[in-house]
């Protein structure tokens, strides 16, 4: 996940002191391992959770590390790959910010 520090440091999606891409950083890694431990791991099966916009992007960013991210999905809990859905769980908050636009 080093890489992805990095990657999330040089992003221009995210122009935050320090501290805050570490805060960034420990949440991806929070809302991974509760998607690991609900085995809401995408793919065929229903997407139970989603993630908010900033979590998304640092997901987004380790997904172009194909590589560390397989890496970090198999020392998640279960030890399955985790698929993104763009879609994501299809909640109303998500929904709804969709219709804001």
């Amino acid at each position: 996940v080093e890489v992805l520090k990095v990657r999330v440091m040089e992003c221009k999606w995210f122009q935050c002191s320090s501290v805050l891409w570490e805060d960034l950083l420990k949440e991806y890694k929070r809302f991974m391992v509760l998607k690991a431990l609900n085995r809401d791991v995408g793919g065929d099966e229903k997407i139970k959770f989603s993630p908010g916009d900033l979590i998304d992007r640092v997901w987004h960013l380790h997904l172009l590390d194909t590589w560390s991210y397989l890496r970090f999905c198999r020392s998640l809990p279960g030890g399955r790959f985790l698929h993104h859905d763009p879609m994501g769980a299809g909640d109303q908050q998500r929904e709804d910010r969709k219709l804001r636009r």
